[in-house]
């Protein structure tokens, strides 16, 4: 029986080791969009470069014939986006927030012109998920910290979320 219990104990340790990075939690979220140009239709082969400006990593595709891109897998933070094709404008704007478990989704107008020069959007877009139909809240720490929650009661978080309410003490809410 003993030798048993070792020999399960090993496999599951064996399994779990060799299952991916992927199979667990992740905290991480996606910027995608669609390249077109001025009059409308998409522009394929734009090579489309994100990078995480408090860690300076980069990643870089290029997009298919439909225009879409997609960088799935990014850490929460602020990102840039810089996208080039040959005969076009260069595009870039900062500022875009990635948060978990979220799809911030930029898309991009593209103009005609010389390399040198350059499109540079500074501001920030309204975050309106339009991939899915969820709705969440990422409450950071700064709020969990300053907001005084009676007897720190991770649960009153909760409420802080458009929509929800806590339930009244005659119905057993606390």
């Amino acid at each position: 029986m003993r030798r048993y219990v070792m020999w399960a104990l090993c496999l599951g340790l064996a399994v779990g080791w060799l299952l991916p990075a992927t199979a667990f939690a992740q905290a991480t979220g996606t910027i995608t969009g669609v390249i077109t140009d001025e009059s409308g239709a998409v522009v394929p082969g734009v090579t489309v470069e994100v990078t995480n400006t408090d860690t300076n990593q980069s990643r870089s595709t290029v997009t298919g014939a439909d225009g879409f891109y997609t960088f799935p897998l990014l850490q929460p933070g602020p990102y840039s986006i810089k996208a080039t094709l040959q005969g076009f404008r260069t595009f870039l704007r900062e500022g875009v927030r990635v948060t978990v478990e979220s799809t911030s989704r930029v898309d991009v107008r593209m103009s005609v012109g010389q390399l040198e020069e350059s499109v540079r959007v500074t501001a920030d877009s309204p975050l309106v998920e339009t991939a899915s139909a969820t709705l969440g809240t990422v409450i950071d720490e700064k709020k969990i910290v300053e907001l005084p929650l009676n007897g720190r009661n991770f649960t009153q978080l909760g409420t802080l979320i458009p929509g929800v309410v806590a339930p009244p003490p005659a119905l057993g809410g606390a």
